[in-house]
C-alpha cells in the first residue's frame, strides 16, 4: 500500500500501510521511553535536576538537614549506583564521548559536615553539588543518552516480561546495539515476508493463517506461552512440529509491551473487543488513569484505573454490551487472565462510591501496605465473595488498631458490596436494610457496655463472634448473642434471630452486628452515616 494516510479501523480489524513499518523500531523504543519515563530509573535520575534547581533558588536559612539527606541520598542511591550498573555501562559502549560524564558523576562526593548543624560552609557545598548534578543531567538529558540509557531500561524492565531470550534478550548477541538488532530481528524481517510471493508456500501461519515458507520462525520467544519446538517436542501432536508464524506475526507478539499498560510491578491489559475502537480507547483511558494515579503515588493505581476505565462512559462499546470482558494482569511475573461477565461490571459500575471511599484505607502486614480499595476490587474481578476478607479486616482493627489506616465504615462498605454480589448471584434476597438494623443492634449492645463500664469485654465477645461466623456456627453465635443481651438485661431483637435463615444471611449480618459493636463513632453518626450510604 503507498498511501500513508490509509490506516482506517474496521470492526475487528486495523487496516495500515507497510510504510508504517519504515522507522518502526525507533518508534517502537520512543513510546516505551515516553509512556514510562516516570517509572524507569533514567526517569528517576535526571527528574531530580528540578528539585537541584529549587535548592540553587533557596535562601541559606532553608537549606536544612531535610536538604542535606535528599542531596546526599540522590549521589549514592540513584545517580552512582544505576550508572555504575551493567545495564548503563553496556549503553554507555554505544554512545561516543560518554566515558566523560560516567566519570564527572563518578567524582561528586556525598557533603560532609563536621558537626550535627547545617552551617554556611555545608550549605555552599550542597549548591556547589547541585551544580555539577544539573550539568550531569544536562548531558544524560540529551538524545543520544535518552535513547540508550532509557531503552536499556524499558528492556530489562518491560519487555522482558513479555518475551525474553531471542534479539535484544539474548545475551549471545553480535549486534550490541539495541536499535539496529531489533530492526534486523523483528522488522526487516516482517518488511521481507510482506513483499515476498507466498503462492509456493506450503506451510500456514499457526496465528494469522498466512502462508509460510517453513517453521523455523515460532513461539517459542514469548513467555509463558511458547516451548522450544525441538527439544519439547511432545508439546505438539504426533510429535510433529507444526507451530510456526509468520515474521509479521513475530513483530505483533514483539509488541505485547507495548499493549500492556503497567504500573511498576503490574500489568494490564483489557480485552474490550467489541470492536478496535472500544479496545484502544478503553486502554487509552486506563494508560492515562494509571499515570495519573502513579503521579499521585497511589498504593492501589492498578485498580482504580482498571474500574475507571471498564466502567467509563462515554467509550462505544466498552461498557457492558458483551456478557464478559477478558483481563489479562501481569503480577508476581506471570499473567493472569480474568473473565468479567456482566454482572460483575454492573457490580464496579454501581458500587463505584463505595469503592471510591476505600481509596484511603490500608493497614500494615508484613513490613508491607494492604490497601483496601486494591483487594476489594480484585476480590470482585476473581468473582468471589469477600466474607474471608471482612472477617480479616474486623480482626485486624480490633487487635492491631496502630497498623490499621481504616475504620469500620469502611468495612461496612465492603459489607454492603458483598450483599449486592450475593444478590446477583441469587445467594441473598432484597433485605439489605437488615444491614443496618444489626449494626444498630451491635451499637445498643456497646452503649450498654461501655454505660456498665465493662467495654473491656468487648474484644473477647467479638473474637467469639468471629469465630462463629468465619466457622458458620450458628449455636455459638446464638449462645454469644443470649449471654450478651441477658447480661444487659434487654430482649434479643427479632432480625438477630431471623439472620439465620441461610448460611450467606447469618454473615451478612452476623458481620453487620460485629461493626455496630465495634464502631468508634457515636450511635447518633453511625445512623446518619448508614442513611447517607443508602
Amino acid at each position: 500500500m503507498e498511501d500513508k494516510k490509509l490506516n482506517r479501523f474496521i470492526n475487528h480489524e486495523i487496516i495500515f500501510p507497510s510504510v508504517y513499518l519504515e522507522n518502526f523500531t525507533e518508534k517502537y523504543y520512543t513510546y516505551l521511553i515516553d509512556t514510562y519515563i516516570e517509572q524507569i530509573s533514567y526517569g528517576r535520575i535526571i527528574r531530580f535536576k528540578e528539585y537541584a534547581n529549587r535548592v540553587l533558588d533557596m535562601e541559606d536559612d532553608e537549606i536544612d538537614e531535610k536538604v542535606f539527606e535528599i542531596i546526599n541520598d540522590y549521589i549514592k542511591n540513584v545517580l552512582k549506583y544505576y550508572l555504575k550498573s551493567a545495564s548503563y555501562k553496556s549503553a554507555f559502549d554505544l554512545i561516543d564521548g560518554s566515558a566523560n560524564v560516567v566519570n564527572k558523576a563518578m567524582s561528586i562526593e556525598q557533603v560532609k559536615k563536621t558537626n550535627k548543624d547545617i552551617d554556611l560552609d555545608v550549605k555552599n557545598k550542597i549548591k556547589d553539588v547541585c551544580e555539577k548534578i544539573i550539568d550531569i543531567i544536562d548531558t544524560l538529558e540529551e538524545n543520544q543518552y535518552k535513547k540508550y540509557l532509557a531503552g536499556k531500561n524499558v528492556i530489562y524492565t518491560y519487555i522482558k516480561r513479555n518475551w525474553n531470550g531471542v534479539s535484544i534478550l539474548n545475551a549471545q548477541v553480535k549486534e550490541k546495539d539495541i536499535y539496529r538488532e531489533f530492526d534486523n530481528y523483528f522488522v526487516k524481517p516482517a518488511i521481507l515476508y510482506l513483499n515476498e510471493e507466498k503462492s509456493k508456500f506450503k506451510y500456514t501461519c499457526y496465528t494469522c493463517g498466512s502462508k509460510i515458507k517453513d517453521l523455523k520462525t515460532n513461539l517459542s520467544f514469548v513467555n509463558g506461552m511458547g516451548f522450544d519446538v525441538a527439544r519439547k517436542s511432545s508439546h505438539v501432536w504426533n510429535f510433529q512440529n507444526d507451530i510456526g508464524i509468520c515474521e509479521l506475526c513475530k513483530l505483533i507478539y514483539a509488541c505485547m509491551p507495548a499493549g500492556f499498560v503497567y504500573g511498576f510491578d503490574k500489568g494490564i491489559f483489557i480485552n474490550s473487543n467489541t470492536s478496535i475502537y472500544a479496545l484502544i480507547e478503553t486502554n487509552k483511558k486506563l494508560t492515562i488513569n494509571m499515570q495519573e494515579e502513579i503521579n499521585k503515588n497511589e498504593g492501589s493505581s492498578t485498580y482504580k484505573s482498571i474500574v475507571e476505565a471498564i466502567t467509563s462512559r462515554g467509550i462505544e462499546g466498552s461498557k457492558f454490551e458483551l456478557a464478559d470482558i477478558q483481563v489479562v494482569f501481569y503480577e508476581k511475573e506471570k499473567y493472569v487472565f480474568n473473565m468479567l461477565h456482566k454482572n460483575i461490571l454492573e457490580l464496579i459500575d454501581n458500587s463505584s462510591e463505595k469503592l471510591k471511599n476505600l481509596k484511603k484505607g490500608c493497614f500494615k502486614e508484613n513490613k508491607s501496605y494492604i490497601y483496601l480499595y486494591e483487594t476489594t476490587v480484585r476480590q470482585i474481578l476473581d468473582n468471589k465473595n469477600m466474607f474471608l476478607w471482612i472477617d480479616k479486616l474486623i480482626r485486624y482493627s480490633i487487635t492491631n488498631k496502630a497498623d490499621c489506616y481504616y475504620q469500620m465504615g469502611h468495612v461496612l462498605n465492603i459489607l454492603e458490596i458483598n450483599f449486592e454480589y450475593l444478590k446477583e448471584v441469587g445467594e441473598m434476597g432484597n433485605s439489605k436494610y437488615l444491614i443496618y438494623k444489626m449494626k444498630d443492634s451491635g451499637n445498643d449492645i456497646r452503649v450498654a457496655y461501655y454505660g456498665k463500664g465493662v467495654e473491656h469485654k468487648l474484644l473477647g465477645i467479638s473474637h467469639q463472634i468471629l469465630n462463629a461466623l468465619k466457622t458458620s456456627n450458628t449455636s455459638q453465635f446464638m449462645d454469644v448473642m443470649i449471654r450478651m443481651y441477658m447480661y444487659v438485661k434487654k430482649e434479643i431483637p427479632k432480625e438477630v434471630i431471623n439472620c439465620l435463615k441461610t448460611d450467606e444471611e447469618f454473615k451478612v449480618y452476623g458481620y453487620a452486628f460485629l461493626l455496630g459493636l465495634n464502631g468508634s463513632l457515636s450511635e447518633k453518626q453511625e445512623n446518619l452515616e448508614s442513611k447517607d450510604e443508602n
